[in-house]
């Protein structure tokens, strides 16, 4: 018997970056989309910001972790942050990582304010209170180096820049972030949320500080040019209703092919009002395999009448959630604009 690729949900993030961005808003079990958790204390739900789903964080080890594929000796972070109780002196909440060692991190100071240390050493204080019950969005550039810099923005204002030793490893480069902590902090209840995560390289377009951005979910609405895979109810009718759930119900319905080429795409929602610039947009897929055998998949962007087919993706016989980002439109080629966004349709394709 063939495998067949099983697809249970696209989805399309947008207004962020290169390496990697989330929202938090399609999904619900953390490790979907980040590599591991701290300690158990975390979780997504109705934590973010618009009204949207977002990650929180407990002290006592609570957090996730972002493993990139890559390494980077200059790499930004953007985040919504926010703190739930004052006396928080000491709470780490953000970390630089190499190979889930920490090169620098984001810590609470006495004041209340944002303090950058290198594995306990502080580096700068900041001077602005981060209040509590408030999100504030937070940017972190780091060049990492022992002659290395480092620059704080929060709310797309500086709050301190400085060089000196950034480097807390024997290598000068970064390849993870952690949102959260990774040390135990004696408060218990002391609870962090975020929301709207970027990380980029100095890499063009999207090479430095993106300013405070939005990420958000566009779910599948409406029947695409292609619908060639067919659906757990045994047709190849209105698929987008069996890819639509959030989180993904994985074999409770979906969409599934064995032919080769064969390709599903679907109408997604708009934009939120007033978007404004669209830095990038993430396709996302929810997929496996059915069988023995190797099977792969690619994401499917639709623009005008041109689908562009992404990166292969070889399949699991259990569901992972594959992700390709795109810095600019990648039919035109050029900058990404809120009409092309939602004109957009999405989708899968069997390439193996």
């Amino acid at each position: 018997m063939a495998s067949e690729p099983r697809h249970a949900q696209p989805a399309m993030g947008t207004l962020m970056t290169v390496k990697f961005q989330d929202g938090f808003e399609h999904y619900t079990t953390i490790l979907d989309k980040w590599s591991a958790t701290n300690g158990g204390n975390q979780g997504i739900g109705a934590y973010g910001r618009n009204g949207s789903q977002g990650l929180y964080a407990v002290h006592n080890v609570g957090g996730c972790r972002k493993d990139l594929p890559a390494s980077y000796g200059t790499l930004i972070c953007g985040f919504a942050f926010q703190r739930t109780v004052a006396g928080t002196s000491g709470l780490y909440f953000f970390y630089f990582t190499d190979a889930n060692t920490e090169q620098v991190s984001l810590r609470m100071s006495a004041g209340g304010t944002a303090e950058l240390t290198r594995q306990g050493v502080v580096l700068a204080t900041g001077t602005t209170v981060l209040a509590v019950n408030a999100f504030n969005y937070l940017e972190l550039k780091l060049v990492c180096a022992d002659a290395g810099s480092y620059e704080l923005r929060i709310n797309g204002i500086l709050e301190f820049s400085g060089a000196g030793d950034t480097k807390a490893t024997a290598n000068a480069t970064m390849n993870g972030i952690v949102l959260g902590t990774r040390a135990n902090f004696d408060n218990t209840q002391t609870q962090m949320r975020f929301d709207d995560v970027y990380l980029v390289d100095t890499t063009a377009p999207n090479g430095d500080f993106l300013g405070d951005v939005r990420v958000a979910y566009l779910a599948p609405n409406g029947n695409g040019a292609s619908s060639q895979f067919v659906g757990s109810d045994l047709n190849s009718v209105d698929n987008y209703l069996l890819v639509d759930e959030v989180p993904a119900n994985d074999d409770t319905d979906y969409v599934q092919s064995d032919v080769l080429n064969n390709i599903d795409t679907y109408a997604l929602a708009d934009l939120p009002a007033n978007a404004g610039v669209v830095k990038s947009v993430m396709s996302v897929m929810k997929v496996r395999k059915d069988d023995a055998g190797a099977r792969s998949i690619a994401s499917v962007l639709r623009h005008g009448a041109t689908d562009n087919v992404g990166v292969t993706k070889a399949l699991l016989t259990t569901y992972a959630t594959e992700y390709e980002i795109h810095d600019v439109n990648p039919v035109t080629a050029v900058a990404w604009t809120a009409a092309d966004v939602n004109a957009l349709q999405a989708g899968v394709k069997v390439v193996v």
